[in-house]
Parts: C-alpha cells; sequence; structure tokens
C-alpha cells in the first residue's frame, strides 16, 4: 500500500492517506514511487516554509514547498496528479495536465507551463511506468557510472568514477583513476583515458548509462572511445553554468526526464570524489618537494 502526505497547512502540516495497490513486493513499490517522484515531485523529510532549499529541491525530487517556491494550492493540486497516476488513470491524468499547461501559457506563466509541457512528455514516453504493475520478475538493476577529471592547473590530474545502482549510490565500485597519458589541462582527453582503462577492467559489471561532466566535447570523446570498442551505452553530460551549478543535461530527452534525479546526484558525487583524490595527490606530490 502506498502512503501519500498531503500538506493541508504549510505552517502545520497535516496527513493525507491514499492507499492504491496491492503491491506485493516492496520493490515494485520504491520503484514505484522512485518513477512518480521525478515525474511528480513531493516532499518527504524537509519542513513547509522552512525559507531554503532541501537537498531533494537541489536534485529536483522536491517541489519547492520548503523554499516558497511552491504554494500550498499548488501544493494540493500536485498530490492530485499523483492520487490519479496511481489510479491508473493516465489518459484524464494527460488531459488535465494539458489544460493546465494550456491555461498556464494565457496567464503567461511560461514557466508553469514549461514544467507541465515536460510531464506530459514523460508520461508519454516513460517505459518504466510499466513496472508499476508488475508482479513476476521486479524491476531491472540500472547502473549508472559518472565520471569527472580534476586537476589544478594542468597539475596532478585525476579521474574518478562513481556508481548510482538501485537507487543508491554504491561506495564499494567506486574507482580511482592517476592520468598517465594525457597533456595537462586536456579534460576531454583525460575523459578517454579514464574511460579505455575502465572498459578493460572486464570483471567490473557494465554500467547501462554513463554520466560526464561537461559539454559536447566530454560527450563526444566519449562517443569515441565506447565507437572504438564496439560498445553500446546511454550517454548523458551535465553543462554547469559560471557558477558550477547544473544548467541542462545532454543525452536522449526521454532518459534524461526519466533519470534526472539520479543523473544529476550521480554527476554531484563524481565531482566531490574527484577533488577529495585531487587534493590527496596535490598534497602527497607537495610534502616531497
Amino acid at each position: 500500500k502506498v502512503l501519500i502526505m498531503r500538506g493541508r497547512n504549510l505552517a502545520e502540516e497535516k496527513s493525507y492517506k491514499a492507499v492504491f495497490g496491492p503491491f506485493p513486493k516492496g520493490d515494485l513499490l520504491r520503484e514505484a514511487l522512485r518513477i512518480v517522484r521525478k515525474i511528480f515531485p513531493f516532499r518527504d523529510k524537509c519542513a513547509p516554509g522552512q525559507g531554503r532549499p532541501c537537498f531533494n529541491r537541489q536534485i529536483g525530487l522536491c517541489p519547492g514547498i520548503c523554499s516558497g517556491e511552491m504554494t500550498e494550492k499548488d501544493y494540493q493540486n500536485q498530490i492530485k496528479h499523483i492520487e490519479m497516476f496511481f489510479a491508473g488513470k493516465t489518459k484524464k491524468l494527460l488531459k488535465t495536465l494539458e489544460k493546465e499547461m494550456h491555461l498556464a501559457a494565457r496567464q503567461k506563466k511560461f514557466e508553469k507551463a514549461n514544467q507541465l509541457k515536460k510531464q506530459i512528455f514523460a508520461l508519454k514516453h516513460i517505459q518504466d511506468v510499466a513496472l508499476i504493475k508488475e508482479e513476476a520478475t521486479g524491476p531491472k538493476d540500472f547502473r549508472i557510472e559518472a565520471y569527472d577529471i580534476a586537476h589544478f592547473g594542468g597539475a596532478a590530474s585525476v579521474g574518478v568514477m562513481v556508481v548510482w545502482e538501485n537507487g543508491a549510490m554504491k561506495k564499494s565500485d567506486y574507482r580511482k583513476f592517476k592520468l598517465k597519458d594525457t597533456p595537462p589541462g586536456d579534460d576531454p582527453r583525460g575523459l578517454q583515458e579514464v574511460l579505455k582503462r575502465r572498459i578493460n577492467h572486464f570483471e567490473w559489471p557494465l554500467p547501462d548509462l554513463i554520466v560526464l561532466d561537461g559539454g559536447k566535447a566530454q560527450l563526444n570523446a566519449a562517443q569515441k572511445v565506447l565507437a572504438e570498442h564496439k560498445m553500446k551505452i546511454l550517454l548523458a553530460a551535465v553543462v554547469k553554468n559560471k557558477f558550477h551549478k547544473p544548467e541542462r543535461i545532454l543525452g536522449d530527452r526521454a532518459l534524461v526526464l526519466a533519470e534526472e534525479a539520479p543523473i544529476l546526484l550521480a554527476n554531484s558525487e563524481a565531482h566531490r570524489f574527484a577533488q577529495s583524490f585531487h587534493r590527496q595527490v596535490r598534497n602527497r606530490a607537495f610534502r616531497q618537494v
């Protein structure tokens, strides 16, 4: 059974129980919630109106009820959409979203209209929705490998691989690489070196998706390596703004919509891990001088 919390009052939220199911396997329930939250974000641990965005807001899993970006009325409407989704009223939900999108456009609320457009697209294209009704085999494991390169002016260049699997980061599969054959400061070449060395480890399970930190240069570099090794693995690249915050994700549109949250999470963790490893290598080099 699924328990959905609906906020009635932002100051002192009361719970509303919507019961759906049955879900004979706990994995199916978790997968269903994971899918629906990517399309219709909802709050869980943050406090309504706390004045600052929670972590889930930063990766798109909370609609901003904590930071005041979403009103109580809009949040209740979001929960109604989730109820319709779990009740199997997909066609009715699509019509409702389309009406809301057109209304938002007429009212010149273009950001809201664009968000509704993305939700409509996701509902029409996401294949994982079938898992909600599945009872026999359960959800397929989905593995993401995220890569990042770190250096200081080209010095102490390193690369890392982090792994997201089954809804969580899998730290036992993290890997570190000291760059050996890459010109200083050439991040795309560094990425290629790391990917080639990773591919040589046949004992490591292959990912369903590779996430890169960068833009088209990194995406093209990775595509070249995969083509050379005759490997077909999905790719996504997280483009950052001047403040090093995610700006957009390059890759298959349906995939990006379906896996946006884990893509951003894995990318953020790869950056953290790369910076940590780079500091270790740089500090050791300074001590040896």
